[in-house]
């Protein structure tokens, strides 16, 4: 019921104003979907006016709406998106249909509307009505819909591992990787549309980072799974452990499609896997790494949790923005202060919740600005100084192998760079989009009065 209407009851006037309130489960729609068209469809029960049509105004906003639909959710801060004279009543048991704003639909969560009357506070008479009826979630048959239609690009499967994938057909790519379930020698990175888990890895915060690299012109790369384990939520884990090589691969694979300039991003254990890897010598094929929150020097855990004191190794500039209180803040200053490339330090509002907080040194800057102007600033060409150090370090490193060698049998070609030789098997490799079936999501609702 939408509306309002005046009754008198046991000598007093009672003034009441309806709204209804619709919620959709979204999140089943993948991360990195695109082109989203999405209908609002609302079936017409019955129409009760006095003198005075009126406007149905739709209210949208923050995505979700509410958490639970009480007192609060009526006086929530939202924002009209569309609106229907109930003059153009076309009849019962018609579907009205709503064409939703984009920005509306919440890939994450719950997509949610507030339907109100646009006279709310000017009465009708006594004895009046000034609303119409609407079906509820609980007809079937009838029910509010809301209709979503998007593209997908095809998921590339290297070896053993699947990839999400989304296709900016431009030169550069981003690897990205989020937080894990760890374990005390390895760790399972998890997917971004992992949802119904504890906590789930799929949030609003975080598509919109995603989103935000591929409207600077990244393509992006993300691991969906390797394995069967399931922790929770389905087959959204990927295995990392000391002898993992999926990481590696995926750049053969970038490579061999044409991206001249790699990035790789890590958080949480995500970061964990990008500290290490960066260490590795086929890491030279990145341009640069972002790090943030990451376990990298974990007390209690076993060697790939512990790389802040071998990152003088790292082969390529890196930024870390780090959260002033987070649980591996001194682990993120081991890691700077031993690298010895290019590096940038951005201290972080919050602390293990980076995407929802901001740079506490530069205004406003959030994680897609970080990782956008952070990783183009570090492949600027290195101080003088610092090319000398590294130069110095290679020196170094070559003389060693050259001691190891005069005292070894070895042949030459045993001291070839790991992962440089070999390609690997590539499955799926169409990077064609493809229209996935319109889907229809039901929807329970109540009112309020």
């Amino acid at each position: 019921m939408v509306g309002q209407e005046t009754r008198r009851i046991s000598g007093q006037t009672i003034y009441y104003q309806w709204r209804s309130y619709v919620s959709f489960d979204t999140s089943p729609i993948p991360a990195l979907s695109y082109n989203l068209t999405a209908t609002l469809k609302l079936k017409l029960m019955s129409k009760q006016v006095s003198d005075m049509d009126f406007n149905m105004c739709i209210m949208g906003g923050k995505q979700p709406l509410y958490e639970v639909l009480n007192a609060s959710a009526w006086d929530k801060e939202k924002t009209e998106w569309a609106r229907w004279d109930t003059q153009s009543y076309p009849g019962e048991n018609i579907y009205l249909n709503f064409s939703v704003p984009i920005g509306q639909v919440n890939k994450a969560d719950k997509t949610q509307f507030e339907l109100k009357s646009d006279r709310e506070g000017h009465a009708p008479m006594i004895y009046t009505s000034e609303y119409i009826q609407l079906y509820s979630g609980d007809s079937t048959g009838n029910e509010p819909k809301l209709e979503v239609s998007y593209y997908v690009d095809n998921p590339i499967i290297i070896n053993d591992t699947t990839w999400l994938w989304r296709n900016a057909t431009t030169d550069k790519v981003a690897i990205v990787l989020f937080g894990a379930k760890p374990f005390t020698y390895d760790l399972y990175v998890r997917s971004i549309d992992l949802k119904n888990a504890n906590p789930p890895e799929k949030s609003a915060e975080k598509i919109n980072f995603l989103d935000a690299l591929i409207q600077h012109g990244f393509s992006v790369l993300t691991p969906k799974n390797n394995t069967m384990a399931n922790f929770g939520g389905g087959y959204y884990y990927t295995y990392y452990g000391a002898s993992s090589s999926w990481l590696e691969e995926a750049t053969l694979w970038m490579k061999d499609q044409g991206y001249s300039r790699l990035f790789l991003f890590g958080f949480s254990g995500g970061g964990t896997v990008t500290g290490r890897e960066i260490q590795k010598n086929y890491a030279t094929r990145f341009g640069a790494a972002v790090a943030s929150c990451a376990p990298v020097e974990w007390s209690t855990m076993g060697a790939i949790y512990h790389t802040a004191t071998t990152s003088s190794n790292a082969k390529v500039p890196i930024c870390l923005p780090e959260g002033v209180d987070d649980w591996f803040y001194y682990n993120m200053t081991l890691y700077r202060d031993n690298a010895i490339v290019d590096k940038e330090w951005h201290d972080w509002y919050g602390g293990h919740d980076f995407f929802n907080k901001t740079c506490s040194q530069h205004a406003n800057e959030n994680a897609s600005d970080v990782v956008i102007t952070g990783t183009m600033l570090l492949i600027r060409p290195a101080h003088p100084l610092l090319l000398l150090a590294l130069r110095l370090q290679i020196l170094i490193r070559a003389i060693r192998i050259l001691l190891a060698l005069s005292m070894q049998t070895a042949t030459t070609s045993s001291m070839s760079s790991v992962g440089e030789t070999g390609q690997p098997t590539k499955l799926d490799l169409s990077l064609l989009a493809r229209t996935q079936p319109s889907h229809t999501f039901g929807a329970m609702w109540a009112y309020t009065m």
